[in-house]
């Protein structure tokens, strides 16, 4: 259920803020709980949101953004220590989520349009990529953890990420979540 619970908090922060300059904060609760919001608090970190990309299952994958990103889990002393190849080899994911469209969500075809929002923990280390399928077809691998799909046809259809390193090899995939497009 607390996993549930970050993740609504976390959706609703995304959604109600202009994703290209969101700020999104992570913070430990009143009950030691790991909470996320779109202000700060006492103790909060800020963490990234990377931007939104509008794609259809037609276009090609997206390049690579040189944007880089924060590494997570080390201290500062850690990172001084190893090189970046190093701490990009040694990011270990812990999870990747589907964020939206939620399992078995009926998204209107007069809309045509998804959003698809994957969550990566830790972030994403600077030469990994994320790679999001729809329907099995690679349609971006880059940086980006958010993409907006376009003229869908009717039907069910599923989304996958995968990370990959910089070798291609993989290290962590999403489940498959499957949505439908309705009339």
């Amino acid at each position: 259920m607390k996993a549930f619970a970050q993740t609504i908090l976390i959706a609703a922060a995304l959604m109600t803020t202009n994703m290209a300059g969101a700020a999104v904060y992570k913070y430990i609760d009143e009950n030691g709980n790991v909470a996320y919001g779109d202000k700060p608090v006492d103790g909060s970190k800020k963490i990234k949101i990377q931007s939104t990309r509008n794609l259809s299952p037609e276009s090609e994958a997206a390049e690579d953004s040189t944007e880089q990103t924060t590494k997570r889990d080390s201290t500062p002393a850690e990172l001084d220590e190893r090189t970046d190849e190093e701490a990009a080899a040694a990011t270990v994911y812990k999870s990747l989520i589907v964020l939206t469209p939620k399992p078995d969500k009926e998204i209107s075809g007069s809309s045509g349009s998804v959003q698809v929002i994957f969550l990566p923990t830790p972030t994403l280390a600077r030469d990994d990529q994320l790679v999001i399928s729809v329907d099995g077809k690679d349609i971006s691998k880059g940086r980006d953890a958010n993409v907006s799909l376009k003229d869908l046809s009717l039907g069910s259809h599923n989304v996958q990420g995968r990370i990959m390193d910089s070798d291609g090899k993989l290290k962590i995939q999403s489940d498959s979540v499957t949505f439908h497009v309705k009339d």
